[in-house]
């Protein structure tokens, strides 16, 4: 009868220590899926920032060679057109000699 006892105690004794033992696994289990789950998603959000710090960098580069582009064009406009002012101005010089030249010539 005792050994009976004994013998169910310690059944008993062995299936509460495999329920803990799972339990124990389980609960670790959940705690790498955790921190897995967590990583994963760090990595995530550090691989999205860094794709917009990238297009916002290449957006800001493309608006200074934008602006760079119309700084040229604006210079080599008012370079054209002051060239050209020079050369009208030169024309009507040389046609007012031309002529005044021509006037002392008759």
């Amino acid at each position: 009868m005792i050994i009976n006892i004994i013998i169910i105690i310690i059944i008993i004794i062995i299936i509460i220590i495999i329920i803990i033992i799972i339990i124990i696994i389980i609960i670790i289990i959940i705690i790498i899926i955790i921190i897995i789950i967590t990583i994963i998603i760090i990595i995530i959000i550090i691989i999205i920032i860094i794709i917009i710090i990238i297009i916002i960098i290449i957006i800001i580069i493309i608006i200074i060679i934008i602006i760079i582009i119309i700084i040229i064009i604006i210079i080599i406009t008012i370079i054209i057109i002051i060239i050209i002012i020079i050369i009208i101005i030169i024309c009507m010089t040389i046609i007012k000699l031309k002529s005044i030249l021509l006037s002392y010539q008759l």
